[in-house]
């Protein structure tokens, strides 16, 4: 079985940052995560650990689309592949040939509406 875990942390310089919340998706199906922004950007990563086929720079396949809420009113919606990343981090990754497993931490590179800071 394949664990995601989609997880959202706040941008600093030359980190991943700290992680003001985070939705735990295990397998097809929704996630809520809930955070006071600060103001500051917000990036997502996405935590895989699974099987996949793929090139040497190929990482775990799944489509991420996000709805954003703010005060309770929709303020954007962003999709985004996890294959389409450049950035990982990787606990473990076991590669034979096209065939990988792994446990990594991948940017979604997709741009988020910007988030007032809470009140």
């Amino acid at each position: 079985m394949q664990t995601l875990v989609v997880t959202c942390a706040v941008a600093l310089a030359g980190c991943r940052g700290n992680l003001p919340g985070t939705a735990d998706l295990r397998g097809r199906g929704t996630a809520e995560a809930h955070f006071q922004s600060t103001g500051a950007p917000v990036f997502l990563w996405a935590d895989t650990d699974g099987k996949w086929t793929g090139g040497s720079q190929s990482h775990f396949a799944a489509r991420y689309e996000i709805d954003v809420v703010a005060g309770g009113a929709p303020s954007g919606h962003v999709s985004w592949d996890t294959k389409d990343t450049t950035e990982s981090v990787c606990g473990t990754k076991v590669s034979a040939g096209n065939s990988h497993s792994g446990d990594c931490e991948l940017k979604l590179h997709c741009q988020l509406p910007a988030l007032a800071a809470a009140r």
